[in-house]
């Protein structure tokens, strides 16, 4: 697979490496935090820099354990030994980070390879796997899937409630007038349609509040009014025309199970080859990032949920603290 492949952008391999490096704790060292873009001072440019992730341990006697930093790079190619020499140079002037390692997707280019050993710099790859990778103390089942439980409405019905008529049928076939009042080629098709997608949020809304009622069962009716400001006009069989200010759309709540497209990535030490840990992720349906690792050492698993609007942030993360 090629990055192409994945739905995976930068920042979900930033948020994917915060939990992986939840699983890959040192021994006898207890993790006290794990952040993503957290500022570090840079002893040649006297100012702080973000690192990708940090991980900052503390001993079991509550002493000062070390911390780790990790540059991430979720690139479509190997990183090769101008890149990866940029971000040794960038680890290595932050006296603060006592294991310093870098992350890629793509993987590295064999000189890439030995800058960072003579650099003192770990180098791990996240590797994508189309089969669940093979852990000594737990596996995920080559039959695992990802599913999501979603609630929709189904059978939807439109009421077109026409002003200063209470008792009037429109065929769905009506058209709809433009400003100046001509006839276009939209229907009440159209209306319906346009409706549904402005009453989606007041949807979710009512959709939730019956949910969260006792003694709910399922499937269980809802409604929603959308209103219009500007009173769309429609042209009815005789040619007389009528204001739509409102449209009620009414159906019933149903329960479907979907399964997510979903994929495999595991972390690779490159210099021994050893998988460290693995995950498995995927989008739900309104594009949240679930993912569910797996450690190596000891069969922990841990989950994390990525809303939307976190993946899509066009800044860098900062100061973001998984624990």
């Amino acid at each position: 697979m090629t990055k192409k492949d994945s739905p995976l952008n930068e920042n979900d391999v930033h948020y994917i490496m915060g939990l992986i490096a939840l699983l890959t704790d040192q021994q006898g060292d207890i993790i006290e935090e794990v952040c993503l873009g957290k500022m570090v001072y840079d002893v040649d440019g006297e100012e702080e820099r973000d690192v990708d992730v940090t991980v900052k341990y503390s001993l079991p006697d509550g002493g000062t354990g070390a911390m780790k930093g990790i540059e991430v790079k979720h690139e479509g190619r190997k990183l090769d030994i101008i890149k990866v020499e940029q971000l040794c140079t960038k680890l290595n002037d932050m006296p603060d980070i006592s294991e310093r390692s870098i992350v890629s997707t793509a993987g590295y280019y064999k000189p890439a390879i030995r800058k960072a050993k003579k650099k003192g710099v770990r180098l791990y790859q996240l590797r994508q796997s189309r089969e669940p990778p093979v852990l000594p103390f737990a596996n995920f089942s080559k039959d695992f899937s990802m599913n999501s439980d979603l609630y929709c409405l189904k059978d939807p019905d439109f009421v077109f409630l026409v002003e200063d008529e209470d008792d009037l049928t429109l065929e769905w076939d009506a058209r709809l007038l433009d400003e100046n009042e001509q006839p276009t080629e939209k229907t009440l098709w159209d209306l319906a349609g346009d409706a549904y997608s402005r009453g989606t949020e007041a949807f979710n809304a009512a959709i939730q509040k019956v949910l969260e009622s006792p003694g709910i069962t399922l499937p269980a009716p809802v409604s929603v009014t959308v209103e219009y400001e500007n009173k769309p006009r429609v042209m009815g069989a005789d040619g007389e025309i009528f204001a739509v200010p409102k449209v009620k759309m009414s159906g019933t709540i149903a329960q479907e199970v979907r399964v997510l497209r979903h994929e495999f990535r595991e972390l690779i030490d490159v210099e021994t080859g050893e998988i460290l840990a693995a995950c498995a992720l995927g989008l739900t349906r309104d594009e949240n990032l679930m993912a569910f690792g797996l450690s190596q050492k000891t069969g922990t698993i841990k989950a994390l949920h990525v809303p939307l609007k976190d993946r899509e942030k066009k800044k860098k993360i900062r100061n973001f603290k998984l624990a």
